[in-house]
């Protein structure tokens, strides 16, 4: 799971303007804490000013007319309210004291999920518990190349950095800058898939099939086989005759050409979905 963080992490703060736009948001909140814990605590008298005029007004109802169905579903929405307030006090009664604890800039908080990460161990109850923070959706699907072959596993993974952030609720659209979606393979690509690209360049580049094989360009160096080049280069065909941008095809039940999976086949074999279990758009 560590591997999963760094790979998608590696991928969020390479973004074009991450470092830049998460290190601005932070300045902002830093230099303004003061002046926004003003306008907080200004509102929050307001709303309790508000609340109490309310509560005030429901005590006369309630006098005059007894406890009837709608002073009681307006009685709890005060109570709800009055909870909502008393949290936003403890709040700011907190961040008054002290400033914003936030990483200031994307190479701090690379550091301090890297820290966090490291201090607990992999086995740990409190190591899956901040794993289920960082990454709060984790879906397994399975996919295959268009032309066939063995079925692999594909992860589509929601990312939140944020959760790594004391003060994070502090900054407006922090939150949402640190929360991405990522679809990783658990798998690592067939020959054919893995040289394809190359193979494809020198194709074009006038090369026969047997110089493909052994070029220098082949990935890791290795030179492979006559076939292993053929087999890339009918995969990019049908790709293309396909009007696929990704060799990867979704498969969502037994592919029939795929004599491995049997079972299902079984008059007695029953699959049921968890209940509520909802399948991520992919």
């Amino acid at each position: 799971m560590k591997k999963l963080v760094e790979v998608i992490t590696a991928d969020l703060y390479a973004m074009d303007g991450f470092a830049t736009q998460y290190r601005e948001m932070v300045e902002a909140a830093m230099s303004k804490s003061v002046d926004g814990l003003d306008e907080r605590q200004k509102r929050l008298r307001r709303d309790q000013e508000s609340l109490q005029d309310e509560q005030a007004n429901l005590a006369a109802s309630m006098a005059a007319y007894g406890v009837m169905p709608f002073i009681e579903k307006k009685l709890g929405e005060l109570k709800a309210m009055e909870v909502t307030l008393e949290a936003e006090k403890r709040s700011l009664a907190g961040l008054s004291a002290r400033k914003l604890d936030l990483p200031v800039s994307t190479e701090a908080l690379r550091e301090q999920l890297q820290f966090q990460l490291e201090k607990l161990g992999t086995s740990s109850y409190e190591f899956a518990d901040l794993m289920k923070e960082l990454v709060p959706e984790f879906h397994v699907y399975l996919v295959r190349l268009c032309d066939g072959g063995h079925l692999m596993p594909r992860a589509r993974v929601r990312l939140s950095l944020a959760q790594s952030i004391e003060d994070v609720d502090h900054v407006p659209g922090l939150r949402e800058l640190l929360t991405c979606t990522h679809t990783i393979d658990l798998f690592g690509p067939p020959q054919r898939e893995k040289i394809r690209l190359v193979a494809v360049k020198l194709s074009a580049e006038g090369f026969e099939q047997r110089q493909i094989a052994t070029h220098a360009e082949m990935p890791d160096g290795k030179a492979v086989t006559q076939t292993a080049v053929s087999d890339a280069l009918m995969l990019d065909g049908q790709m293309r005759q396909a009007g696929l941008a990704d060799p990867y095809v979704l498969v969502t039940q037994p592919p029939k050409d795929y004599t491995k999976l049997r079972r299902h086949l079984n008059p007695r074999y029953r699959f049921t979905p968890v209940v509520g279990y909802e399948p991520p758009q992919l």
